[in-house]
């Protein structure tokens, strides 16, 4: 048995959890034109782990092992709700389809990025000092 199978497997596994995958995230697309190559790539677990009770919004973990990105800022947590039952959990009335992702960087960043990047459409929200939620509203498609 060779020694060198461990170090090289951790070699391995440390390469592809650094890699990054952008999600598109433009802030002018469906629920389901932003989710669909997410659950086809594999790229998030299907079933949400929280649902949130006032506004349905479901979270989605990305898969173990794949360093998602969006607007070049690593997600923690890929989050939506559209009437879709296959995919989202309905807990309460939902008056608005939304998507969107929690980064790991401040909100105060995270405005100064997406306002030189030129992302007009989405809303940010604070969730710590160190996380911050960017939303879209759901285009009707």
């Amino acid at each position: 048995m060779k020694k060198i199978c461990m170090a090289g497997l951790l070699l391995g596994l440390s390469s592809v959890a650094h890699s990054a995958v952008p999600i598109n995230m433009n802030c002018g697309m469906s629920v389901k034109a932003f989710f669909t190559p997410l659950i086809q790539g594999r790229l998030i677990n299907p079933k949400p782990f929280h649902v949130t009770p006032g506004s349905s919004l479901n979270q989605f973990r990305p898969k173990a092992f794949v360093g998602l990105t969006a607007f070049d800022l690593p997600v923690t947590t890929v989050v939506g709700f559209t009437d879709e039952p296959l995919l989202f959990t309905k807990v309460a009335e939902v008056t608005q389809d939304v998507y969107g992702v929690v980064v790991r960087e401040g909100i105060g960043n995270v405005q100064a990025h997406l306002s030189s990047l030129g992302v007009p459409n989405a809303r940010i929200f604070r969730v710590d000092a160190k996380a911050t939620l960017i939303l879209c509203k759901g285009e009707m498609q």
